[in-house]
Parts: structure tokens; C-alpha cells; sequence
């Protein structure tokens, strides 16, 4: 639990310091998975020697808006279900449940969604510790499918009358057209093109589409498997099959109109299995636990108090090459190490005791300030806008040191943009701005931001009452190191500037300079003295 910890620990700490907050089918089998577009899967984990159950979260394994591509693997716990779902139905980055009939035949349906934390390949359960309660399903006994398409929740159902299809919609549940199935048996999923009917009949399988002008119907090419042999879902209008060979091993097979292929076996324990369909890359995804292996609730991915599930396993299998991508125990760690979270939180503590230390400490007197004669104090925005130009020139400097974009060499400051934790660039690039503000402001009394806003860095010691009107003294080189370390690697102590009335931070106090800007013509690069 103590890597959990640090986990949870970590997000906490990094959404205070930058500012962010943070489908398919199943089979009815102690084990349930569900299939998503383009990218999430999710799965029911149930130990084969204990009644209790979890639901976990597949993550993308391709790049999204707001994370990283989790690594082949990877399992994240979504908490346990004191009473399993009888089905999943997933869309976009939302689980729907469906459970067990109530007394009047009706099935609960609860939500969860995943979002995401901003660090890397991190997801979160949102509402946390519980489920969002939407509109029971009526008369639902006789499940035959449960999925989602397109933002909309649909259920599959068996009745005297024959398979009912409902669509959830703000009124409720309504019952949508059916084409004429035949006596077969209806499974209902959905995939990146649309919403799926496989129907099983002894004459052989047929696949029905969906499309807004109503159903398609392809006949599926055999032989059809034998007994026992499982829907897994429907992927590019292809029926994805797990056809036992024996109790460890199935063979998957694609089945369409133009044929079948048979594209490789997967090794699994003689048990139930939940199964689910990764569109985006293409996946079929097996996830089983082992009775008797138990392990911490961390490592199982499953943090769940008073519920030690077994190791969970995992297959993935690429439908587009028939290859074996991953085969073996769950990836389970934390998207920030503990080697990470030391390293940021020592690089807080240390930042806040520099911080203070530099603001608590008594100012010294610098004795009487004297601007120069017609110059004046700049104001908070236009330091703002000019130290942003000078910032670029190191952010896109260390950007091209490491082929990096501005936004991952910002490393940590955006965080919710990039998940990148790594700080080296974000240094270089603040070092590159201390060197080249600290040199041309000793020279010519400007950086390259200050130039562009019509700004100088001037002296405001008494020598300046002597200078003849529009001229300037800039700062040592030694001061305007010091001005650049503390505005560069302290901005909270720089950030003061905006409320001290001349606009100066710590670091012009210990330079005894300020930056000026004047109400006239646009200062000249003559106007300072040679020392």
C-alpha cells in the first residue's frame, strides 16, 4: 500500500503546485469485459474462491488530448463491486453496469467515468467510491446484450415477444426497429462502425449493421465454430471468436462475409476469462485472476480495503498481425515513481525554505533611489510581457537541444498538457535565461524582451542625479547575475513585484536596480555613458 500512497500523495501535490484538478458486449461469466472506442477497456476481476468482484480500467494504449499511452499491460483498479454486473456497456471514456433483475424485473444501471489526472498515463474514477444511478432498465430478465455507440446506451433483451432493442434517451428507456432475425439467437455489440447483431442459426452465423436508414444484413462465411466457442465483439466489420482448442488454450478467428482467418492462439488458465477489444490499435484483451496467488492490493491494482483479489494476468493480441503482444502479470505502477515523488518533494521543500529565506530576510538599505532623469518605473505588464519574450528564447533554445516542443521542455509546469515530469530541459532552458538577460543587461542595459517593450535595467543609486536627461548606468555584471537568478529560479519572488508600488522584486533591491521604461520617444542605445 505504501506505493499507492505515494501515488495518491504525488497527484495531490502536483495538482496544488501547477493548478489542474485533476463497447461493447460481455459474456455472462464471472469474469466480464466490455469494448470501447476508440481506445479504453474495461473489465470485472473475480477471484475464483471468493464471491467479491472489481472493476478495472484498461488505458489507452495510443496517445490522448490529456495522457500519455499507457505501456502494454497496464491495469488500473476502479474499485471493488460488492455485487458483480451481469454486463458492461463502455463509451468513450465511460463504463455503464448493468446488474442482476430486481423483484420487478428491472436492472440498475450505474456509471462511472474515467478521467484524466494530467501526469502521464494516470486515469481517475470519477464520482469517486461510488456509482452515478441512471434509469433502471424495465422488464429486463432475459439479457441479451448490453453496449454502447455514438453517446448512446443500448440493451439487448429477450421477451415472449421476441428480442426487444431500447435505446436510453432522456425520457427513458424506447424501443427501437428490429429487422427480422428469424429464430436465431440475437448477441448485440457495437464497434467503430457501427451498431452490431450477430445472430446465431443451425444454417449458419449472419452479421447485422446498423445504419440511419435502418439494418444491413451480411451472411457470415463457414465453417462456424463448435460448441463452446465465444463472441468476443465485432471489429471492422469482422466477428472476433475465441474457439477452444483445450482447457489452456483458444484459437481467435476473424470471421466476415468474404471469409474467415484464423489468426492465432492464446494461452489462458482453465477458468473464466474476461475478454475486450481495444479499437484504436486494434487488441483483443484476456484478463483473468489465479486462485491462491495472492498478493498486496497495490500490486494487484486493485486498492480496495477489506478485498485482496489474486494477481491478475493479462493477454493482448494484435487482431491486425495475429502476434502475441503481451503475456503475463498486470502492469500495475504508479505513472510517478517514489524516486520521482522524493525528487519533488525534497525541489519543493527546498524551493519554499530558499523562498522565505530570501523574503523574510530583512531589505537592505540601498539608501536613497534616484531615477534617472526622465525614466520612470515600468509597469507589471509590460515587465510581464517582456519577460515572456525573454523566456522563449530559452525555452526554445533547450527545445532544440533535446528535439523537444515548448510545451514538454515547460516539463512540469504543464503537466496537464504533457504528463512529462522530467525537469532537465525546464532547467537548461532557465539557466540559457539567466546567461543571456544577465549579459545584455550589463551591456546594453536591455534583454531582448525589455528592447522589444521599450524597457532599460538602470542603477537607482544617487550616481544618476549627475547623468544628463535620458541617460542611464545599467547594473553590474554581478548584480544583474543576482537579479536574473532570483526573478529566473524564484519566481514567487519575483511574482511580489506586482505588489510593490515601483514594480521591484527582491532581486532588483539586492541589484539596487529597476527597470524603466519612459513616457517620450523610445530610448536610444546611446543613451548610457561608457564606464
Amino acid at each position: 500500500m505504501r506505493s499507492h500512497k505515494l501515488h495518491r500523495i504525488a497527484v495531490v501535490v502536483l495538482n496544488l503546485l501547477f493548478g489542474f484538478t485533476a463497447l461493447g458486449q460481455v459474456e455472462h461469466l464471472p469474469a466480464a469485459g466490455s469494448t470501447d472506442q476508440p481506445y479504453h477497456g474495461w473489465v470485472i476481476v473475480t477471484d475464483p474462491g471468493q464471491a467479491g468482484s472489481a472493476l478495472a480500467h484498461i488505458p489507452p494504449r495510443g496517445p490522448s488530448a490529456h495522457a500519455a499511452p499507457a505501456p502494454d499491460g497496464k491495469i488500473k483498479g476502479f474499485g471493488p463491486l460488492g455485487v458483480p454486473p451481469e454486463a458492461l456497456a463502455s463509451e468513450g471514456s465511460s463504463v455503464y453496469l448493468l446488474f442482476e433483475p430486481n423483484l420487478d424485473g428491472s436492472r440498475r444501471v450505474g456509471q462511472i467515468e474515467a478521467v484524466p489526472a494530467g501526469i502521464r498515463d494516470l486515469w481517475l474514477r470519477v464520482p469517486e467510491g461510488r456509482l452515478r444511478i441512471l434509469q433502471a432498465v424495465p422488464d429486463a430478465r432475459n439479457l441479451l446484450g448490453f453496449t454502447g455507440y455514438q453517446h448512446e446506451i443500448w440493451a439487448l433483451l429477450a421477451r415472449a415477444t421476441g428480442p426487444v432493442l431500447l435505446l436510453l434517451e432522456p425520457k427513458g428507456w424506447v424501443e427501437q426497429a428490429l429487422p427480422d432475425l428469424g429464430s436465431g439467437d440475437p448477441l448485440l455489440f457495437s464497434s467503430e462502425l457501427g451498431l452490431h447483431l450477430v445472430v446465431k442459426a443451425s444454417d449458419g452465423w449472419s452479421l447485422w449493421t446498423r445504419r440511419d436508414d435502418g439494418w444491413d444484413s451480411d451472411k457470415l462465411a463457414g465453417p462456424m465454430p463448435g460448441e463452446g466457442s465465444r463472441v468476443v465483439g465485432v471489429w471492422r466489420g469482422e466477428v472476433v471468436v475465441l474457439d477452444p482448442i483445450d482447457e489452456r488454450h483458444d484459437e481467435v478467428i476473424s470471421i466476415s462475409p468474404g471469409g474467415q482467418i484464423r489468426l492465432g492462439q492464446v494461452v489462458h488458465p482453465a477458468q473464466p476469462t474476461a475478454a475486450t477489444i481495444l479499437h484504436g490499435p486494434g487488441r483483443l484483451v484476456l484478463v483473468w485472476t489465479e486462485a491462491g496467488a495472492a498478493t498486496s492490493a497495490t500490486e494487484s491494482a486493485l486498492p480496495t480495503p477489506g478485498l485482496t483479489l489474486p494477481v491478475q494476468q493479462v493477454v493482448e493480441f494484435d487482431l491486425v498481425s495475429g502476434t502475441l503482444i503481451y503475456s503475463g502479470p498486470a502492469v500495475v505502477q504508479s505513472p510517478v515513481s517514489e524516486e520521482e515523488f522524493r525528487f519533488l518533494a525534497l525541489g519543493l521543500l527546498l524551493l519554499m525554505a530558499v523562498v522565505l529565506l530570501v523574503v523574510l530576510r530583512p531589505t537592505p538599505d540601498e539608501g536613497e533611489i534616484v531615477l534617472p532623469e526622465g525614466l520612470a518605473f515600468a509597469s507589471p505588464g509590460q515587465r510581464l510581457v517582456a519577460t515572456a519574450l525573454d523566456g522563449m528564447i530559452g525555452v526554445l533554445l533547450s527545445g532544440q537541444m533535446f528535439g523537444l516542443s515548448v510545451s514538454e521542455v515547460l516539463g512540469p509546469l504543464a503537466v496537464p498538457l504533457t504528463g512529462r515530469l522530467d525537469v532537465l530541459p525546464l532547467v537548461i532552458a532557465l539557466t540559457i535565461n539567466v546567461l543571456h538577460c544577465s549579459l545584455s543587461e550589463a551591456m546594453f542595459g536591455r534583454s531582448f524582451g525589455k528592447a522589444m517593450m521599450g524597457l532599460i535595467v538602470s542603477r537607482v543609486d544617487a550616481g544618476n542625479a549627475s547623468l544628463p536627461r535620458g541617460q542611464f548606468r545599467p547594473p553590474t555584471l554581478m548584480r544583474s547575475l543576482g537579479r536574473n537568478l532570483i526573478k529566473w529560479y524564484l519566481p514567487p519572488v519575483a511574482m511580489l513585484a506586482l505588489t510593490d508600488p515601483s514594480g521591484r522584486h527582491r532581486g532588483d533591491v539586492l541589484a539596487r536596480s529597476a527597470v524603466l521604461t519612459r513616457a517620450g520617444p523610445p530610448l536610444s542605445d546611446d543613451d548610457h555613458p561608457p564606464e
